[in-house]
């Protein structure tokens, strides 16, 4: 290989300066337009001058540049120079990148794992979990009593050798597929039953046998012949809000009062009365059934109807008494979802106007409560209808 030494370098350098150095051929004269007898004088004095010799070097012989050029030392080419102006910015740049990509990847990983150990949260929750949704999944476990986790143990068993005697007849291992520890863990940990409700009311100073128990299924919207799940546990009370305006607090104490606060709203607050209304129906039935029983549909609207609560009478006419005699006496059915939630419409309609003047046989209203408002002027509960010339006539 050929070095800055060697006598072909010396002479490719010395041919490079004397192209650079040498007198360049002149060019032609451009052609112009005639010029005036002062001005000739003055051109020819320019290309005079421009056809002397320029030097930018004192030295002006050939051979004198070629000395010049081979005395001079060569530059020397640094590596370090090379790294520090091409390789030190890039691997700044990429040691910056590599640590971002590391601190990305291990939040995500975090979010990941606190997702994965976290139970009973949204599987579209990349956040970490609420601690406020943790201490009421703490007092949901807390509901259960001794007899019903004896019972879900008893379940959970039987579940896992059924689990296991499929595996066997399957053909695959026997013995390490299945934990009845897991199944135990996971069988019936969402729903508590009646006795750990009545437990809970008599926690939060409520009475379950009257209107102050309905206030408590809205709340936590039990439903099911009074089965209280998880989900409705922690969604009713992440729904709460304190007399600040701030998220309610989860305890025991603090469900408490607002418990007490909403059973004295609801005699005042008629949205909340028909929530809680529409939630009796659900928590009333079985979950299967579409329908609820006329004897439980009877005791709810006595309770509903009271006369501390939501009184349906007026100064002239009882009609919580004449619907519950209405129903013992006519009605042999159970009483479906639309009947239930028409019920309370016909009863706003009927404090209103007690003569039921505003009822119309055009009228989509259940064939119920039609014949409910021929009954009601048959027997005289309220007066019979008039015609325009206001002479009275039957339906």
């Amino acid at each position: 290989m050929a070095t800055l030494d060697s006598p072909d370098i010396r002479v490719m350098f010395a041919q490079l300066f004397q192209s650079c150095f040498h007198k360049r051929p002149a060019r032609p004269p451009a052609k112009s337009l005639p010029q005036q007898e002062g001005a000739t004088e003055t051109a020819s004095a320019n290309s005079s001058l421009q056809s002397l010799p320029r030097s930018r070097d004192p030295i002006t012989s050939q051979a004198e540049q070629e000395a010049v050029i081979l005395t001079k030392p060569p530059p020397v080419l640094s590596a370090a120079t090379d790294s520090e102006i091409f390789k030190m910015p890039k691997l700044k740049t990429t040691a910056k990148y590599k640590a971002t990509k590391t601190k990305t990847t291990k939040t995500r990983a975090i979010r990941s794992e606190d997702k994965s150990n976290s139970n009973f949260y949204n599987s579209n929750d990349t956040k970490r979990p609420d601690r406020r949704l943790v201490a009421l999944n703490e007092l949901f476990n807390s509901l259960r009593s001794e007899e019903e986790a004896g019972e879900h143990q008893k379940a959970a068993l039987e579940a896992a050798k059924h689990v296991q005697e499929n595996k066997r007849q399957e053909g695959k291992r026997h013995g390490t597929d299945v934990d009845p520890e897991l199944v135990i863990e996971e069988l019936g940990t969402d729903m508590v039953g009646p006795a750990s409700i009545e437990r809970y009311t008599d926690t939060l100073g409520i009475n379950a046998l009257d209107y102050e128990f309905f206030v408590l299924c809205e709340t936590v919207q039990i439903d099911g012949l009074f089965q209280l799940t998880r989900k409705g546990f922690t969604e009713g009370w992440m729904g709460q809000w304190d007399k600040r305006g701030g998220p309610l607090e989860a305890s025991m104490e603090a469900h408490r009062r607002h418990i007490r606060s909403r059973i004295e709203e609801l005699p005042k607050d008629a949205a909340l009365f028909r929530r809680v209304y529409r939630q009796v129906f659900l928590a009333g039935k079985e979950p299967e059934v579409k329908a609820l029983p006329k004897n439980s549909a009877m005791a709810y609207w006595e309770e509903l109807f009271a006369q501390t609560v939501h009184p349906w009478k007026t100064k002239n006419v009882d009609f919580l008494e004449a619907w519950l005699t209405y129903m013992e006496e006519k009605w042999t059915r159970n009483v479906s979802k639309d009947m239930w939630n028409q019920t309370l419409e016909f009863a706003k309609k009927t404090v209103e106007d007690d003569t039921l003047g505003f009822w119309s046989e055009d009228q989509a209203w259940p064939g119920v409560i039609d014949d409910f408002v021929v009954w009601c002027r048959e027997t005289g509960v309220v007066a019979p209808a008039k015609t325009a010339e206001g002479m009275e006539v039957d339906d």
